[in-house]
């Protein structure tokens, strides 16, 4: 939680090269906490879920269209195409856990 916050938070108290750091090193400890999060049990079994996945899928290609229509230029075409990438990502590994469960049964 304290990563996100220093990235989101940073251009209000710091600017520069200050700021620059401190956005990235809170998207580093988010990208760290995250990962060892989603390693635990629980978590884990929560996200192989087929509805999470599908809400995934879907959430993310609609974050991916929002930010193409309300903004500006190469920032909304990037943050599109970003988000883009990840809907598919969850997608695949829907269809990846469905294909495991096939080959379970099987």
């Amino acid at each position: 939680m304290g990563g996100l916050v220093a990235s989101t938070t940073s251009g209000t108290v710091l600017d520069g090269t200050q700021k620059d750091v401190a956005t990235y090193t809170g998207i580093a400890v988010s990208m760290l906490a995250g990962s060892r999060i989603a390693k635990k049990p629980t978590i884990k079994a929560f996200l192989s879920k087929s509805s999470t996945l599908w809400f995934l899928f879907l959430f993310n290609g609609v974050v991916a269209t929002v930010c193409y229509l309300a903004m500006d230029d190469v920032k909304g075409i990037a943050t599109a195409v970003g988000m883009g990438l990840v809907s598919p990502a969850a997608d695949a590994a829907e269809q990846t856990e469905i294909a495991q469960v096939s080959d379970a049964k099987a």
